[in-house]
């Protein structure tokens, strides 16, 4: 990460995350990118950079917290639902970023 990145610099401490007794499976192993005091710094280019370069990479689900809220932004709403309810999956390319995301995370393949 550059030096701008420090979380004393950019008000954003990112890590990965593991939580043993997940709500849905994309709490599992993630990116979480936390503001420290400003919620302001998730809105940051800097933060959008940090999500941008690990949504690029694409093999974690990516969220943001400030205080108790939490909230995933990778990947999509939409790619997040279908992969927790994909009985009417009709777009063949969400269909292909579903199964990927069901291998990722141990989740029986369609």
């Amino acid at each position: 990460m550059p030096d701008a990145m420090r979380p004393d610099r950019c008000g954003l401490l990112i890590s990965m995350d593991r939580v043993a007794l997940p709500c849905d499976p994309f709490e599992q192993v993630s990116i979480v990118i936390r503001a420290i005091e400003n919620p302001a710094a998730l809105h940051s280019s800097l933060a959008r950079a940090a999500i941008d370069m690990f949504a690029g990479e694409g093999s974690l689900p990516i969220h943001v917290v400030y205080d108790a809220r939490k909230k995933l932004v990778y990947p999509s709403r939409e790619i997040a639902d279908a992969v927790q309810q994909p009985t009417f999956i009709k777009n063949p390319h969400v269909r292909r970023e579903v199964q990927a995301w069901r291998i990722r995370l141990g989740l029986p393949t369609l």
